[in-house]
């Protein structure tokens, strides 16, 4: 498989990336295996202790009693478990056991994801017993099916209600009200009680992953609240520590640094210090004491020159030095690094510290971007990285990485259906480490938006015919229609899905439009190497879809095609997204230094505070240095019968 972007490939870049984690991956597979032979059989939910009534009929009180016990300690019994209360409650519908019968089956269901039929059971509950630990018990799964299928407002009410009866000795549990909370909390536009929530959350979660992605949601959320309101839930916390302490603070000091009040800078640093310790954000990161000035004509390149990326490199160098003569000013000098190898980056970020230089772009390569990371820190150089893979690395004020992962590409595509009403996605993946990763990344942000996935199924990676694995997914006599379909793979492949899909009567349309043969879906994808074939090959059937490669070369936008034009005209070919991005990014480091940055920390905060339309959506950073805007989404549009042109979608700027 090539290269999605510049026809290298993808794959090879890849396992580039995760060769020099085999032995550490070795060694977590060994303890993924003893973990889940030892999770075989594990707790289910069981919450306080609930009576089991004394009277009635003792049959099906036995009945009962052996039910709740196995499903209570055996976690691939929920199904079964949940058909044995449903027949108790149908042949002893006047039995006092059958409040509980009823509880136990609605958490049977709550545990197999199936929250339209908790919620149908839960209901039945209110008003057929006096057992207040058994109501709210009831309430507390009733509200978190609810949320779980969108109904935000009264689940957060009858969750908040049946707290009393949440198991305090479960952390599994009290991390999926947490999270449940802080979700539906969101939606109802109460960002700041979603972060406490979230907050909640990372205390109670045990795995690194789940408190990863805390961290992630929790920065996102900060960083989409306005400075007032930042301000005012800082100052509501009870206590200046945990991870809402540390993302809002971590916010706060930008917009000080940003107003040149170092004073209060300092301050908030001290107070919370701490905290930030302990969600990962280091120490010395958070202040630019000492900071060297460097040359603010000056920059570095960190570039792969040689080698087998070398190809990348040259592209990477094109999209850089066109950002540096397209404006009369400023004059900006280019000092020019070979990253070839991540095992010299010390000594590369030596060079560019000893040329003065006042900030770096690259390195391309993930591994090489790791130690390009931890040496600039060192040097205190602001770093602007441009690996399309997705980077784990501490908080730091001054690294940036102006690359919309694929991940956080999945993510935009997901908000994007969503904000249409589609509630129902399908996920067609390919059958290899990127289809899996990209695709989990995609249902875990559907579900937390309050969607949900109701079919997958995955295709070998060099397949070219697609019948089977979408009828799979396309069971005509389910109830439960699919409205969009989820595809994260290349735009050639692409264009090979889509016919398929239609011809199962799955036609790809606009959302409100009718397919008279057929049924309409809206078709997304990250579709990799987008160019102008995908449309003259498949535009026919892939009508309204949402296409997000990064970067497309959209001459209806003004910003893009002048940029397709001015590189054209330099190289006699077209860009893909390794120029674009650089071009970003180097436009980016320019302009500041055009509105007046003379130093590294003024470049940083100009950095930090910017918003800037660029070619590959309108430019601004987050608080982990990751862009916060969602990128460029292309629509599939229908110019006239037979006619379909690529259309870019724009964010608008925060004013």
């Amino acid at each position: 498989m090539k290269d999605p972007t510049n026809d290298c490939s993808w794959s090879a870049l890849q396992a580039s990336t995760y060769r020099f984690q085999k032995k550490c991956l070795i060694l977590v597979l060994i303890g993924l295996s003893i973990s889940l032979l030892s999770c075989a059989k594990r707790r289910q939910v069981i919450g306080p202790d609930i009576a089991t009534p004394t009277t009635g009929n003792g049959e099906a009180r036995s009945k009962f009693e052996a039910e709740k016990k196995r499903f209570e300690n055996d976690s691939s019994s929920s199904k079964e478990s949940q058909i044995v209360f449903e027949s108790i409650v149908r042949e002893h519908p006047d039995d006092p056991i059958v409040p509980n019968a009823l509880l136990y089956s609605g958490l049977a269901a709550y545990q197999s994801k199936d929250y339209e039929k908790a919620v149908e059971t839960l209901d039945k509950i209110e008003g057929s017993t006096d057992d207040v630990t058994l109501l709210n018990r009831a309430s507390l799964f009733l509200g978190l099916s609810k949320a779980k299928l969108g109904e935000h407002s009264i689940g957060i009410e009858k969750i908040i209600q049946g707290r009393s009866a949440q198991d305090e000795s479960d952390p599994e549990e009290m991390a999926d009200i947490a999270f449940t909370l802080s979700n539906s909390s969101l939606i109802s536009g109460q960002p700041e009680q979603a972060l406490l929530h979230l907050d909640e959350f990372y205390k109670q979660s045990e795995s690194i992953e789940d408190k990863a992605k805390a961290k992630s949601k929790a920065d996102k959320i900060a960083e989409d609240m306005s400075p007032d309101d930042v301000q005012s839930a800082f100052d509501n916390l009870v206590t200046k520590e945990g991870l809402a302490s540390a993302v809002l603070s971590l916010k706060l000091y930008r917009e000080y640094l940003a107003a040149g009040d170092f004073e209060k800078a300092k301050e908030l640093k001290e107070i919370t210090k701490d905290a930030n310790g302990s969600i990962g954000i280091a120490e010395e990161q958070l202040f630019f004491e000492d900071m060297p000035t460097g040359n603010p004509g000056r920059v570095g390149t960190l570039l792969p020159l040689s080698g087998k990326l070398n190809r990348i490199g040259t592209v990477l160098a094109k999209g850089i030095s066109l950002a540096t003569v397209v404006a009369a000013a400023p004059t900006i000098e280019l000092d020019s690094v070979d990253s070839k190898s991540e095992f010299d980056m010390a000594l590369s970020m030596d060079t560019l510290s000893n040329a003065d230089v006042i900030a770096a772009l690259g390195p391309f390569d993930y591994r090489a971007v790791r130690s390009a990371v931890e040496h600039a820190n060192e040097k205190k150089i602001p770093l602007m990285t441009l690996t399309p893979m997705k980077v784990s690395s501490d908080v730091s004020q001054f690294i940036f990485h102006v690359r919309h992962s694929a991940e956080e590409r999945a993510k935009a595509l997901a908000k994007a259906a969503i904000d249409q009403g589609i509630k129902l996605f399908a996920v067609m993946s390919p059958q290899n480490r990127y289809g899996d990763t990209i695709s989990q990344e995609f249902i875990a942000e559907v579900e937390s938006l309050g969607g949900q996935v109701v079919a997958k199924a995955q295709y070998a990676s060099d397949a070219t015919s697609f019948g089977e694995t979408i009828d799979s997914i396309n069971d005509k006599k389910s109830e439960t229609k699919w409205e969009a379909i989820f595809i994260p793979d290349l735009a050639r492949k692409l264009e090979l899905i889509v016919p398929a899909l239609a011809v199962a009567d799955l036609y790809s349309r606009p959302k409100g439009k009718r397919a008279p043969d057929g049924r309409p879906i809206l078709v997304l994808s990250t579709a990799e190497g987008l160019s102008e074939k995908f449309t003259k090959r498949a535009g026919r059937y892939s009508w309204g879809a949402l296409l997000a490669p990064g970067f497309y070369a959209d001459r209806t936008d003004k910003t893009i095609a002048q940029f397709v034009t001015q590189y054209e005209k330099q190289n006699s070919r077209s860009p893909g997204a390794h120029e674009a991005y650089a071009f970003d990014a180097m436009m980016a480091i320019r302009n500041a230094i055009a509105g007046g940055a003379k130093s590294r920390m003024e470049l940083t905060h100009a950095l930090l505070v910017m918003d800037q339309r660029g070619v590959t959506g309108q430019l601004r950073f987050g608080q982990d240095g990751r862009r916060s805007d969602s990128g460029l989404i292309y629509r599939v549009t229908r110019e006239r019968r037979d006619q379909y042109e690529l259309t870019a979608t724009r964010e608008v700027p925060n004013i």
